[in-house]
């Protein structure tokens, strides 16, 4: 079956959020990444970005993944 073009959009958001925060914050303690409120809110941020990407891709994408 074809891939939607919306799921591969929504996969290429997930990746690019992954690569963002491990990016910053690869190598960092969860003291160091606390302890900064902005970088914090950035994670948070970057992690809603999953969630919702990976909320709305569909069944049968995320089987074949």
């Amino acid at each position: 079956m074809r891939e939607q073009p919306k799921d591969r959009n929504r996969l290429q958001h997930i990746l690019e959020a992954i690569d963002t925060i491990l990016g910053r914050c690869g190598g960092m303690t969860r003291e160091d990444l606390t302890a900064d409120k902005v970088l914090f809110g950035g994670i948070v941020y970057h992690t809603m970005i999953i969630g919702e990407a990976a909320l709305f891709v569909s069944l049968l994408e995320s089987i074949n993944h």
